[in-house]
């Protein structure tokens, strides 16, 4: 269930959208620019976008830059000019001055509306982080500094036998560089790690070396080298979760200055940053006030001085809109939005991150369900990696790196295509009725939408509808146009702005508790990682979580808190990546609350960690109609629209060429003749093109917006998207004097299914035992082989070839035990684990199973014999509890096996599957479950299933049918032992031997576990007798096996109730 919350954000740009029109009133474009590029307003924003830019502007202003400039400067100029005052009045997106961001609250429907009001845009200005972090680097190069300067341990050592492994990061010009680094361990550096845990001047750290042999300079000396390897942070490294970074630096240099170890020498040094860093934040506090252009070049100035050259982009700045009377959303509006996404959001989809896919596939393939350190898991070298970092990528051969590459010529790259049959078809064929019929619109209606379905399970726990509101001319109500989004959170547009507005902090902040609510039993922990230096300025965020991941920084969470990366464990459960904390014994559920796309030129373990928090919700989730690859195919994508709702606008896929011939026409004829040109291919004359990223706003009735549209033409085709607003049109956001402004809102929404999810259990962090190690190579303590062939062939070899071949081997005292499994991944293949009676009869045991085999090999029935290693499943079996495991898959596999040979020749072979129920129910009894508890186990087995295999009424109704038809011999095997088959006394004897053994090893190692515990090892067991036993298809013969015996079991309940007598 979707519910919106009662606050809304709206994004408007900073002037009304009427004064890029109003160039209309100018016929020399010269003298528009001039009174639009003389506002202050306009001044200020593209200062602080471009401050070089500025200085064209300038000279402009005052006469300087004319068309002697030659023409192509001249025509930059001015189309850059066009672009900035396009972008001041059209786009919303906040951005320095050009736009800004409040918050409302959704009205009472029956409150009066109040009048209109302009709006205020107040500055909160900051400095930039890369420059943050030059001072600190700054500070670092001070003699002596690393004495009184506090350091930490690394958070992202991996101690690895003899050798550590961490990352290590370096700054430069062109921003933040990872590297992953080795260290070997000493005892020395075993005392540094510990003496900063929680933070220790250098000098502190310097002390628990001092000896004999080592006196204090020395080793402040070995710290030093620590500290530029990067083993040691400094308390200078910035977090983002927080304090603001600018903040963090001022309370570190207040603390220095206080401290006893400070020396006069390092005192002056430190002031000197100290007494900048407080000229600059009154310098800032004053251009907060006034926003002038001096005031901006006095911020600038003093930074060039103190740096002695000039840092361009120093000032960071974001605007808050205040209004008196915020633009109207009250309840009714809401409740329509609240409609039109459900309705959307059938036409959505959800897709998991193929990195995430390719890594859960390679960590399943060596891990199976063990649940590994982070860290190692991802390491390049040791683990598996994350994407396409792997060990080769981080070996260093100077021989052949960074070969330029030039792809053939002639060769296409091919590309993967998904179609949703149901849903492409589906639009594909409304799209093609729409041009037809010459129709600019789609309009869906209920009946379309009552085809499609959705899982709110996909629904991340919070998101946000961001829309537009048009009031159409003579409409009686107005159209929602909805906008792309996606995220994992709905505060991932919200909490860089967090700092600046505390309405924004509160909605952030109730957003991410109801978050925390949603995955009951986990904890939900936000990343606090720096990913690069200029990044930080979008990133940094208040806290608004209890939890927190930091790594390559200090944190500024107590210790109940912080979550160290070196804590997390990951691993997969029933096809999902988890995390798990060893120290809370809890899932973590990572979150990235801000916009940064984590996906490009990030650290691998920052990248996988957010890239995991799409596993919690099925995938990456996006408010935007799925259209596959139907806009490649179609050169006009109509607007999609059900009721008041625009899901999509009107899209042109255009060549560019005969627009581009234009050109060559004079200015006046080349207006006339593209107007033309887009009547008669029928396009819109006004719409959105984009310039990168940005979209600009071109109408063709005005000359000097297709000036613009003209010089931005590149490439062989363009795409321009419809604009729905007309010039005519009231304006949702507007002053109540005619100034109407482009806006954007942000409706949070609550997905209150995951209130409703239970509790998921936790997976065990199993350290492995020197008794029981996890890992086992070919020895005498297990030989694994595996042998690939056809289903018909490993089921030969089950029936027929193994029972005589295990004989011999232990009639000759090659081993004492064995056990099998059918398993594909992804080749069909069997394999058996044999326990040598020593290590000498290894060799013995490969030359007769080689021997033995020699037939099937030749004729290629067995086309592949593999050794390989055993790794035991000790999260799955209870740790040091699988060595009853491994008696039980013993005993077992002696069962199948007898059990398969005894039915080679039966003729009804096909009723096999009575054993297995027999079989199972004989689990249920050895483990003690009878009547309610049985069935218990049964119903949430048959529910599982059912899911997995989405049973719905048509398939119930036949498995019902298939439990009626046989149900006098099902009744025959479980009451009565009796069987459709000639051994049957044969039969009877195997399964007694297999109960009394499979007792025996119940009572001795399973039966003192937890309760729940044992009805989980009961699935997995139960699960892998299926695997043994069945000849193909496991999954759905367990499926229907557990579908029948639960039905069993509940009619056995049914006759009980009926012959009880009843009080009359």
């Amino acid at each position: 269930m979707l519910k919106f919350t009662d606050k809304y954000i709206y994004r408007i740009a900073r002037m009304p959208r009427n004064n890029f029109s109003g160039q209309a009133h100018f016929d020399n474009r010269l003298d528009f620019l001039k009174k639009e590029l003389s506002k202050t307003e306009v001044q200020e924003a593209i200062y602080l976008s471009s401050p070089e830019f500025f200085k064209e502007v300038e000279r402009f202003l005052i006469g300087e830059l004319t068309m002697a400039a030659g023409p192509k400067k001249w025509n930059k100029f001015q189309v850059t000019a066009l672009k900035y005052l396009n972008r001041i009045s059209y786009r919303p997106t906040p951005f320095g001055m050009f736009a800004g961001c409040g918050v409302g609250k959704v009205m009472d429907s029956s409150a009066l509306e109040a009048a209109p009001t302009a709006p205020t845009f107040r500055r909160e200005i900051k400095l930039d982080a890369a420059y943050l972090m030059l001072l600190s680097n700054g500070l670092l190069k001070i003699p002596g500094i690393n004495a009184v300067l506090k350091f930490f341990p690394n958070n992202t050592i991996l101690e690895v036998g003899a050798k550590s492994r961490y990352v290590e990061y370096s700054d430069t010009d062109h921003g933040r560089a990872y590297n992953l680094s080795v260290f070997s361990n000493s005892e020395y550096l075993d005392r540094v790690r510990q003496a900063a845990v929680g933070g220790a001047t250098g000098l502190e750290i310097a002390e628990v070396l001092v000896d004999e042999d080592i006196t204090v300079a020395d080793a402040l000396g070995f710290v030093s080298e620590l500290v530029d390897a990067k083993i040691l942070v400094s308390e200078l490294e910035p977090h983002v979760v927080g304090n603001p970074f600018q903040d963090q630096l001022e309370s570190v240099l207040t603390a220095l200055l206080q401290r006893r170890e400070l020396t006069d020498e390092v005192a002056v040094e430190v002031r000197k940053f100290y007494g900048h860093l407080q000229h600059l934040i009154e310098l800032m506090e004053a251009a907060s006030e006034t926003g002038s252009i001096a005031s901006y070049r006095a911020i600038e100035n003093l930074v060039a001085a103190f740096q002695g050259k000039p840092y361009p982009n120093v000032i960071r700045l974001d605007a808050e809109v205040r209004n008196e009377v915020a633009p109207r959303l009250d309840f009714q509006m809401a409740r329509k939005v609240q409609k039109g996404l459900r309705a959307l959001i059938k036409l959505c989809r959800y897709q998991s991150s193929r990195s995430i896919v390719d890594f859960r596939n390679k960590f399943s393939a060596r891990y199976e369900e063990q649940l590994v350190p982070v860290m190692l898991a991802l390491d390049p070298e040791l683990g598996v990696g994350f994407e396409k970092v792997g060990s080769e990528q981080f070996t260093f051969t100077p021989l052949v790196d960074n070969l330029p590459m030039v792809p053939r010529l002639g060769s296409n790259k091919r590309k993967k295509v998904e179609w949703n049959y149901k849903l492409h078809n589906f639009l594909l064929q409304k799209m093609i009725s729409c041009q037809v019929e010459g129709k600019r619109v789609l309009q869906l209606t209920d009946e379309d939408l009552d085809g499609f379905h959705y899982e709110m399970s996909h629904v991340p726990p919070t998101s946000a509808a961001m829309f537009s509101v048009v009031q159409e001319e003579g409409a009686d109500e107005p159209l929602y146009c909805f906008k792309d989004l996606g995220k994992d959170t709905g505060a991932a547009l919200l909490s860089r702005f967090a700092h600046m507005s505390g309405e924004i902090k509160e909605v952030v902040d109730d957003l991410c508790n109801f978050e925390e609510e949603s995955f009951a039993g986990s904890v939900v922990a936000e990343i606090n990682h720096l990913a690069n230096l200029r990044v930080g300025n979008i990133t940094e965020r208040p806290r608004s979580r209890k939890h927190e991941i930091a790594f390559i920084t200090k944190s500024n969470s107590d210790e109940g808190g912080l979550i160290p990366i070196t804590d997390l464990y990951v691993g997969v459960r029933n096809n999902r990546v988890v995390l798990v904390s060893k120290k809370l014994g809890k899932e973590i559920i990572p979150r990235v609350s801000t916009a940064h796309n984590y996906a490009w030129n990030c650290l691998p373990l920052y990248k996988f960690l957010a890239s995991l928090q799409e596993e919690y919700h099925g995938g990456y989730y996006e408010y935007l109609v799925d259209l596959g690859p139907i806009t490649g195919m179609l050169d006009f994508v109509p607007r999609i629209q059900y009721e008041r709702f625009v899901f999509r606008r009107a899209s042109w896929n255009i060549l560019t060429q005969p627009i581009k011939n234009l050109k060559e026409l004079p200015f006046a004829d080349m207006t006339v003749k593209l107007r033309e040109l887009f009547k008669e291919n029928n396009w819109p004359t006004r719409f959105t093109l984009r310039d990168g990223d940005a979209p600009v706003y071109v109408d063709l009735q005005n000359d000097h917006s297709i000036y613009l549209f003209i010089n931005m033409l590149k490439g062989y085709r363009m795409i321009i998207e419809e604009v729905i607003e007309k010039p005519t049109d009231a304006h949702w956001f507007n002053d109540g004097a005619g100034a109407h402004y482009q806006h954007e809102v942000m409706l949070p929404f609550r997905n209150e299914t995951f209130l409703n999810r239970k509790a998921k259990p936790v997976p065990a962090i199993i350290e492995t035992e020197d008794t029981l190690p996890r890992v086992v190579y070919p020895s005498d303590e297990w030989l694994y082989l595996k042998f690939y062939g056809g289903a018909g062939t490993i089921e030969k070899l089950v029936g027929e070839k193994f029972p005589l071949l295990i004989k011999g081997l232990a009639d000759q005292g090659l081993i004492t035990s064995f056990f099998f499994l059918r398993l594909t991944d992804p080749d069909y293949h069997l394999r058996v684990r044999f326990k040598p009676s020593n290590y000498a009869a290894i060799g013995e045991i490969l030359r007769q199973v080689n021997e033995f085999f020699k037939p099937e090999l030749e004729h290629q029935f067995i086309w592949k014999i593999q050794v390989d290693t055993y790794r035991r499943e000790l999260e799955r079996y209870a740790g040091p509890n699988l060595a009853a495991g491994e008696a039980l898959f013993a005993v077992d596999s002696k069962m199948v096996m007898s059990v398969k040979n005894l039915l080679v020749s039966e003729v009804q072979k096909d009723l096999e599957w009575l054993v297995m129920l027999s079989v199972m129910n004989i689990y249920l009894e050895v483990f003690g479950l009878k009547d309610a508890d049985a069935r218990a186990f049964l119903k949430e087995r048959r529910e599982t299933f059912s899911y997995l295999f989405n049973t719905n009424k048509l398939q119930k109704r036949d498995l019902v049918q298939r439990y009626l038809n046989h149900r006098p011999q099902i009744e025959e095997a479980l009451q009565h032992n009796r069987y459709p088959f000639e051994q049957e006394a044969l039969l009877h004897s195997i399964l007694a031997e297999f109960k009394d053994e499979l007792t025996t090893v119940y009572d001795e190692g399973i039966a003192p576990l937890d309760k729940d515990l044992r009805a989980e090892l009961l699935q997995s067991y139960v699960h892998m007798f299926i695997l043994r036993f069945s000849r193909a298809k496991n999954k759905i013969h367990e499926h229907v096996l557990f579908f029948i015996l639960e039905r069993y079991y509940l009619q056995e309940a049914g006759k009980k109730r009926k012959s009880v007598p009843q009080l009359k």
